[in-house]
């Protein structure tokens, strides 16, 4: 398998170079990605479970959808891409915002990333792509939160700060909000 080309972007997410996945993240060199939150009309999250094969964190919970844009590819283009991928869904999305992320994973990864976040609705059946996702469920969006502030180490890092950046929760430590819809 060829192996992905990120666009590498400055601050102001600017295109600045090119390089590899791995190189990307092993030089800690900052790229974009997308997260979608996924909604059902009563207000539950979509949570998935990464699977066990994933290269970051896996096994951990996280957003809804997420990815890597590739060299040339837009937010929106890979946002749809993704959420088709990863969950067989099509729907329109409504842009929340874009934030900036310097994470270190609990397993030694870390992520430079400038992330645009959306969010939908969707209350019909999904399917899970299973190499990306272990299993994927709707839980009340509280009990998300509680599950975050109680059990930290299982999720990924940047669900808590996307919460707290769009939805207003806890302080987002080493995140920075670049745009708010």
């Amino acid at each position: 398998m060829k192996e992905e080309i990120f666009d590498i972007v400055d601050e102001n997410d600017n295109i600045i170079g090119k390089a590899t996945r791995r190189e990307a993240h092993e030089r800690g060199l900052r790229h974009r990605g997308i997260s979608i939150f996924v909604f059902n009309s009563k207000g539950e999250l979509l949570i998935q479970k990464r699977s066990a094969g994933k290269d970051i964190c896996p096994g951990f919970f996280a957003i809804s959808a997420a990815g890597h844009l590739s060299a040339g590819e837009t937010y929106d283009e890979t946002a749809k891409r993704e959420l088709e991928e990863e969950l067989g869904i099509k729907v329109p999305l409504e842009k929340l915002g874009k934030y900036w992320q310097d994470v270190k994973y609990p397993d030694g990864k870390a992520d430079n990333e400038i992330v645009m976040v959306y969010k939908c609705l969707w209350d019909g059946d999904y399917s899970i792509q299973e190499e990306e996702l272990e299993s994927a469920s709707f839980m009340p969006f509280e009990k998300v939160r509680k599950m975050i502030k109680e059990n930290a180490e299982n999720f990924m890092p940047s669900l808590e700060i996307m919460i707290s950046l769009f939805f207003g929760d806890s302080k987002a430590e080493n995140s920075g909000l670049i745009w708010k819809a």
